[in-house]
């Protein structure tokens, strides 16, 4: 267990907790796919709007083409006694111009709100907030969503492969309130065929 959760951390990122400054000792690290992420030329479901319609209804359509998905997220902590909270998960990427010479332009996804809860069942249902709570997401049993993200609607033409770079902000909280920043950052490519 211990070798895939160390292959799987090719993309792992680095916690940046700041006082005055000064860099602390990494506790909290994640870990997303190394595959090539495909650009899909369609409109696809998020997890929120599966979650949000009714029973015996269609689901809308709410990611626009072109989108590629990042189908989970895996968090662990050295000392996991403290509820890692996570606000927002932002993926920038360079999208390739649309003609020779033309430079590349910078996008970005952001997931966060009831977007980001409902990527884990246990977010959707038990909290009003994306929420590792302490006590979980170990060395040896991270913690992970279970519902793909979905960025949509990439304006892009023609084959072309580019490196996103994925930050997650959220803070460390402790039983007794005290609340700590925490900032991670890995990496993912995209892939247009």
């Amino acid at each position: 267990m211990k070798k895939l959760i160390l292959m799987s951390s090719l993309m792992t990122a680095a916690l940046l907790l700041g006082s005055c400054g000064q860099q602390e000792e990494v506790n909290t690290e994640f870990s997303v796919t190394t595959s090539p992420l495909p650009l899909i030329p369609a409109k696809a479901i998020s997890c929120y709007s599966k979650l949000i319609t009714g029973i015996g209804q269609t689901p809308t359509q709410d990611v626009e083409a072109d989108y590629f998905r990042i189908p989970t997220f895996k968090f662990w902590r050295a000392n996991n006694s403290n509820d890692l909270v996570i606000s927002l998960i932002r993926i920038t990427y360079n999208l390739p111009g649309s003609t020779p010479g033309e430079s590349a332009q910078a996008s970005k996804c952001e997931i966060s709100g009831d977007s980001l809860r409902a990527l884990n069942t246990t977010w959707w249902k038990n909290y009003t907030e994306a929420i590792v709570p302490g006590g979980s997401g170990s060395p040896d049993s991270p913690f992970q969503t279970d519902c793909a993200a979905y960025c949509g609607g990439v304006k892009a033409s023609g084959q072309f492969t580019t490196t996103g770079t994925v930050e997650i902000f959220g803070l460390e909280r402790a039983p007794n309130g005290d609340e700590t920043p925490v900032k991670l950052q890995g990496y993912v490519t995209i892939q247009a065929f």
